[in-house]
């Protein structure tokens, strides 16, 4: 029966092993032949294949090394032992010496686009303008007299007809504001009924007292 000493034996003997095996693995690959370490790291907004790490290669191996930037993120370039930089993705690097790379990624800018028909101005004013991803930009409405904000139109979807109306820059948006005039309100037709019938007993009461007043004249 294995008991405890038996299994702590055991875990200890795979954890040497697995310590050990690259540092093994290295020396077997490297032994007959110059070997060189690639460096790899990258700046926040992207992971790199193979990954961010130390990698060790036999002299004159070719290895290509591409990014892969996150959602909101692209690529920018590589910094190549801080004397160097490039544009090129994936990168192809020569292990003839030890080399450090790093992949560097910039926030992915979005375009909002601001139109508007007439009856009123924006704020920020009509026109295209760059964000970087996740902010917020609130677009307000002024509508000119006699002008009210009808409606939004978020690409083309509605979205409400308050003066107002924030925006997260995920992706490229046009938003439109749609100004609409004023229409007079008229009055209804019971306040109309009220006037009528007032006026016209207005109107038979001074006649009823006009004819008494005549009466009484002759």
């Amino acid at each position: 029966m294995i008991n405890n000493k038996q299994i702590i034996m055991v875990v200890a003997a795979l954890v040497i092993l697995v310590t050990l095996s690259p540092i093994f693995a290295f020396a077997h690959a490297c032994g007959r032949q110059t070997c060189y370490t690639l460096t790899i790291t990258t700046t926040v907004g992207g992971t790199t294949c193979p990954m961010p790490g130390i990698h060790t290669y036999e002299n004159g191996t070719t290895v290509s090394v591409k990014a892969f930037a996150y959602f909101g993120y692209q690529f920018s370039y590589w910094n190549i032992d801080l004397s160097s930089n490039s544009t090129a993705n994936p990168l192809m690097i020569t292990m003839n010496e030890n080399h450090t790379i790093q992949a560097v990624f910039v926030a992915q800018n979005f375009t909002l686009t601001i139109i508007a028909n007439s009856g009123g101005t924006t704020n920020p004013t009509l026109g295209n303008y760059s964000y970087l991803q996740g902010t917020n930009v609130t677009v307000t409405a002024t509508p000119d007299d006699g002008y009210q904000v009808g409606s939004w139109l978020l690409d083309g979807s509605p979205m409400g007809d308050s003066n107002n109306i924030t925006i997260t820059m995920g992706s490229n948006h046009t938003i439109e504001v749609i100004f609409s005039k004023i229409v007079p309100e008229f009055p209804t037709m019971a306040p109309l009924t009220i006037f009528f019938v007032a006026s016209l007993f207005i109107a038979l009461f001074f006649k009823k007292k006009m004819d008494r007043s005549k009466k009484y004249t002759i």
